[in-house]
């Protein structure tokens, strides 16, 4: 690996990881711009809840700053990296692990930190680096398992999972009844938005 592509990704996650630790403060400075210029145009995060295939639009950027208050509202108070690990895939690409350590304050004012990775994959075009895919571990899980989401946030996330593996048997079903197994989801969705 070359020592400049080993120089470009450390500098490009450190402002990843300030630009996050900014959004977090008492007097947060979100730079939803920043943000969102870090991902390519379009994207994919992967984990133990599936896959999710995302525009980096207006709809991405009216998100971020909800994320940000979701994190200060669990009590985070930093992000930081502990390591990297670059892989070079070729000239234009590279897979990058980050070992993050992030911390927070329980409502009851006890400490807790927790150590993850996430596996980004990036392409570098004219010099600048751009996520298009992502891969993390069960971070709610983790979350909910240090006590830092409320229990409602629970009961939300646990609907979620219940009515996101309801519609993907719902499609599975469909493309049996059809003897299909390439079928437009667009149709089925918009059956179901019909009944």
């Amino acid at each position: 690996m070359s020592n400049d592509l080993q120089t470009l990704l450390t500098a490009f996650f450190a402002e990843y990881a300030a630009r996050f630790n900014r959004g977090l403060g008492e007097a947060p400075a979100e730079d939803v711009e920043a943000t969102a210029a870090a991902f390519a145009d379009c994207f994919i995060g992967a984990g133990p809840d599936g896959v999710i295939c995302a525009k980096n639009d207006e709809a991405f950027r009216a998100q971020l700053p909800k994320g940000f208050a979701f994190y200060r509202g669990i009590g985070t108070q930093s992000m930081a990296i502990d390591g990297l690990d670059i892989t070079p895939l070729d000239d234009l690409h590279a897979m990058v692990r980050v070992h993050w350590n992030s911390k927070y304050v329980k409502q009851d004012g006890s400490k807790v930190e927790i150590p993850f990775d996430v596996i980004y994959l990036l392409q570098l075009l004219d010099g600048q680096p751009k996520i298009f895919a992502y891969i993390t571990g069960d971070e709610m899980g983790v979350l909910k398992e240090h006590g830092l989401l409320p229990e409602q946030q629970y009961l939300l996330q646990d609907e979620a999972k219940e009515k996101h593996r309801q519609a993907m048997h719902s499609i599975s079903e469909r493309a049996r009844e059809k003897g299909s197994v390439s079928i437009d989801c667009t149709e089925i969705i918009r059956e179901d938005r019909e009944r």
